[in-house]
């Protein structure tokens, strides 16, 4: 690795009651990623949640190693651009957010005019399409199982930032780049004192102390690092 490249490794899973300090931490770890030729190797999904101390440092250092060797190349070592891109960590470059109309039907609850949940105004349901710079992987729970209910590690959240409710992960589209997320929002907390009813405005992902992840990229095995953005 040449003298003016670094790499570090973001804050592993740690207990602390999903305050939002751990989560915090990471999220500020990223803007470390500005700095000229700086990579970080994400270890939040090996983590030891039965271990005896939870240590906040990855107890796997070899797959952290091999984390931290890919960057390592990447930055300091002259590679052919494919090769190069190859061993990046995914990366999000767009968002898409669908708004939900009849030809869908309904999802989560009821279907078509059985329920009818989606043909409320305004409709409550809606689609978001997730681009990333190089194909994924998804690793964990099946298709079926992720639409029966299984842990996406993707949440929406509402305009106070309070009400977090879990999105389904459908798939993958478009050569893998592409994550397709389908959304059902329902505000828990009623409007009060005449207020705007909330409406759904964040999405996060892996957001928690231990989080799920389940994002990976096809070509290392790297995976897609926790995110919080606007929708």
């Amino acid at each position: 690795m040449s003298c003016c490249a670094r790499s570090f490794v973001q804050l592993s899973a740690w207990p602390d009651g999903d305050r939002g300090y751990i989560t915090a931490l990471r999220q500020a770890q990223l803007a470390a990623l500005r700095l000229n030729r700086t990579g970080m190797a994400v270890s939040a999904d090996r983590s030891d949640p039965s271990g005896m101390w939870h240590p906040v440092h990855p107890p796997w250092k070899q797959d952290i190693a091999a984390r931290l060797l890919m960057e390592a190349q990447r930055l300091g070592v002259q590679q052919p651009p494919n090769a190069s891109h190859a061993m990046r960590r995914p990366e999000l470059t767009a968002v898409t957010k669908d708004e939900w109309n009849p030809g869908w039907r309904d999802f989560h609850y009821g279907y078509g005019s059985v329920g009818g949940i989606c043909s409320l105004k305004p409709a409550p349901c809606f689609g978001l399409r997730l681009t990333f710079d190089a194909p994924l992987e998804i690793i964990g729970a099946s298709a079926a199982e992720r639409w029966r209910g299984a842990p996406s590690g993707f949440e929406r959240g509402d305009t106070t930032g309070t009400q977090w409710q879990p999105v389904t992960l459908l798939g993958l589209r478009d050569a893998n780049r592409t994550v397709q997320l389908n959304a059902t929002f329902a505000p828990f907390q009623a409007p009060t004192n005449g207020s705007a009813a909330p409406t759904p405005a964040r999405l996060r992902y892996a957001w928690h102390d231990y989080p799920t992840m389940v994002l990976y990229s096809a070509a290392s095995g790297r995976p897609v690092a926790p995110f919080s953005m606007a929708i």
